[in-house]
């Protein structure tokens, strides 16, 4: 199968898990003890993904011809959903962690990269694959300071007023070794939405020059 095949599976795929997972949270709503039986199948499940499936090939199997290892946690159990469900909503689940962990090592290539070339910033974009919707920039992106240990971080946001894409921009503190944000900057000032690229680069270049200051 050729690459726009398998990137046209995977987007089917992905539309799947997440309707699997909008099945399950309403339910503790209407039926708190099915939802719970059924949070507590997924869970299950996702223990034994974390086991053999590190990344999305191993996935995208386990998802097309789910085992008996994973089926047996939905056997017996009364939730109202069907089994495939579960798994679906068990792989949701597992994507992210995988998609959390590519992002970090990324990170962490990038800024340990940057730090022996000697550079105080370093860039990390994400992966196309990774970029928000409808963002005109690399978003979510983390500008990395490496003397400080403090970053510039971008995603897109929507302004609560308009209800119009906005990019979200803050300080924050982050783990060099590992590309982790441990949280916000708040000496550097409170997070913010802007509304346009101009005023998302006057907000970076402002946060670049507190922190190059306070270091």
């Amino acid at each position: 199968m050729d690459h726009a095949a398998d990137d046209h599976r995977l987007k089917m795929l992905r539309s799947r898990w997440r309707a699997a997972e909008a099945k399950i949270y309403p339910m503790a709503m209407v039926d708190a003890e099915s939802y719970q039986r059924a949070v507590t199948a997924v869970a299950a499940m996702i223990g034994d993904l974390r086991i053999d499936v590190h990344d999305l090939d191993d996935l995208v199997q386990r998802s097309l011809d789910p085992p008996a290892t994973l089926l047996r946690w939905a056997a017996g159990v009364d939730t109202g959903l069907l089994a495939t469900d579960l798994v679906d909503a068990a792989c949701a689940a597992r994507e992210r962690e995988i998609a959390t962990g590519d992002q970090l090592r990324r990170r962490a290539v990038a800024i340990a990269d940057g730090a022996a070339r000697g550079e105080p910033w370093v860039s990390v974009a994400p992966a196309p694959s990774e970029w928000a919707s409808g963002a005109r920039q690399a978003v979510p992106e983390l500008v990395v300071h490496v003397p400080s240990a403090l970053a510039i971080y971008t995603d897109i946001g929507v302004d609560p007023d308009t209800g119009a894409p906005a990019y979200f921009v803050v300080a924050v503190h982050v783990d060099l070794a590992s590309g982790a944000v441990l949280g916000e900057a708040s000496a550097l000032g409170e997070a913010q939405l802007v509304p346009d690229v101009q005023a998302w680069e006057n907000r970076r270049a402002r946060l670049a020059f507190l922190i190059e200051s306070a270091s």
